[in-house]
Parts: C-alpha cells; sequence; structure tokens
C-alpha cells in the first residue's frame, strides 16, 4: 500500500506537523496532535494520496467541542449508562445551556471582524477573554504581541468581555464647516469610527467553563438519567391524590426545564447592553 500524508491546519495555519500513515484495507489511523485540540472551534484535516499515478488531496472539516462535564463525572451521574450513551447526554445537555444562554463556553484564539458605530463602547459578537490586536480598517491600532507592543493602553476590555472600550477618549473639539448653512462636522463619542471595519483579535471564550455551568450541567443530566426529579426542579405546581393529576408551571417548557440550572446560568445569559 502506497504511503498517505495527512496534516491538521487551523484558520488557514498549521497544526503539529504533517505524518505518514499506511493503509489497511483501505483505512488509516491518524495521529491527532494536542494542538488540534487545544482550542474549540473549526479543524481541518488534509489526507494527500496518490491512486493511479495522480495525486489527490481530500480535504475534511471537523468541529472541536469543550465538554461541559468529563466522561468521569458523567458516569458518576449514569451509572447505567456505556461510554457512548455518556456522550449523547452530554451533547444533548450542551446544546440546551448554550440555546438558553445564547453563547458557548469553548476556547479559541482567532480573529473577528465586524462593524463599529459611535457607541461608547464597541458590542462583541462573542465573549473576548485577552484582547491581542486592533485592525481599523487596514490601520493596526492596538498590538500586543509586536516587539515593542503598540498602544497598550489605547482599548480595555470592559462588560465581563463582551465590550471594547477606549478608555479616557476625549473625541476633538466639534469642527464647522463654512457652508450654506453652517454645518457641524460629526465626531465620535467613543474613539471608534463609524461603519468602519474592526478586526479584533484575541482568545474568545472561556480559559474554563464556569463552574455554575459545569453544575447546571449536572443537574440537567440528573435530568435525564432520574425520572423522578423533585417537584421544585420540574416546576410541579400541585399535585392531586385520587387520580394523581400533576399541574405543571408554565416554566416546564421554557429555558432549561430547570429551575435550579436556570438560576445558575442566569449570569451567563447574554445581555446585550452598552457599558458605559
Amino acid at each position: 500500500s502506497s504511503v498517505v500524508k495527512y496534516s491538521f491546519k487551523r484558520n488557514g495555519e498549521p497544526v503539529g506537523v504533517e505524518n505518514n500513515a499506511v493503509p489497511v484495507d483501505n483505512i488509516i489511523s491518524v495521529l491527532t496532535p494536542f494542538g488540534a485540540v487545544a482550542e474549540t472551534g473549526d479543524l481541518i484535516l488534509e489526507i494527500t494520496f496518490t491512486s493511479d499515478g495522480t495525486e489527490y488531496t481530500l480535504t475534511e472539516q471537523h468541529k472541536v467541542y469543550r465538554p461541559y462535564l468529563s466522561l468521569l463525572e458523567l458516569r458518576e451521574i449514569m451509572d447505567f449508562a456505556d461510554d457512548d450513551e455518556c456522550w449523547e447526554i452530554e451533547r444533548a445537555v450542551r446544546a440546551i445551556i448554550d440555546e438558553h444562554t445564547t453563547q458557548n463556553f469553548g476556547y479559541e484564539h482567532k480573529t473577528l471582524t465586524m462593524l463599529s458605530n459611535p457607541s461608547v463602547a464597541m458590542s462583541l459578537p462573542e465573549r473576548l477573554e485577552r484582547l491581542d490586536r486592533v485592525l481599523e480598517g487596514s490601520d493596526v491600532v492596538y498590538d500586543i504581541t509586536s516587539v515593542p507592543p503598540r498602544n497598550v493602553d489605547a482599548y480595555i476590555v470592559t462588560g465581563d468581555g463582551w465590550f471594547v472600550k477606549r478608555p479616557g477618549y476625549s473625541p476633538a473639539p466639534l469642527a464647522y464647516t463654512t457652508t450654506d448653512p453652517i454645518r457641524v462636522r460629526p465626531r465620535s463619542r467613543s474613539g471608534f469610527r463609524n461603519d468602519m471595519k474592526y478586526k479584533i483579535t484575541g482568545v474568545w471564550g472561556y480559559a474554563e467553563v464556569p463552574s455554575a455551568v459545569r453544575e447546571a450541567a449536572k443537574l440537567l443530566v440528573n435530568d435525564y438519567a432520574c425520572q423522578d426529579s423533585t417537584y421544585r426542579d420540574r416546576y410541579i405546581k400541585s399535585v392531586r391524590s385520587g387520580d394523581w393529576r400533576l399541574e405543571f408551571h408554565d416554566g416546564a417548557f421554557v429555558d432549561t426545564g430547570n429551575s435550579r440550572a436556570n438560576t445558575l446560568l442566569r449570569p451567563y445569559v447574554v445581555q446585550r447592553m452598552v457599558v458605559i
């Protein structure tokens, strides 16, 4: 069998080194480097092989996720389930939490592009853990990775990572244009140019899954594993003896379906408000 070459890429950059594999019954085993799964997000696997004297490259796109609970934690709750069932429940619980909070709790170094507006702070589409670089159009206006660092005091991350702000920025005095009628040139209150593309590079997400999110995940996994969850968690308003009629509060069919999980996740539900 001919040797097959394979490599991983993230955001167009190689991860690890190119490796070789020998197919066995047309199947190859791929050794994934740690760097490929150290962050969440899109991962590209490129496989190069030769067939009938012609070289081909097969590209596969994979998504790296961060589990909110470890397999050990899942097995402690679901001791009756095998590994595949545990991971299936974890994926379902993670989807519920992400949908409820309208964010995810991964960790990825990347660049996002957004349009600015003249508000006090720039709202970000994802949580920013660490700010590395800011491009205003094609101009580098902030860069802690350069030597020496550039404009290190020009921007800060605020609002628990959901906004970028220029601290202490004072706009230039109002300028007048001598036309008929006299016009005042617009100025920015924030230091961000209006309707300009900004490229924000940094670490997005969370360095680790918050403990409250992990606890909420355990409650939701337990809801799957245990059919006799407490009445309070299940939003049951009343139980009638005799015919055993159960009356549910409307909250049983919204949010996560678990009142304690909702309380734990409340600080992480994204609220897009401008921070002054």
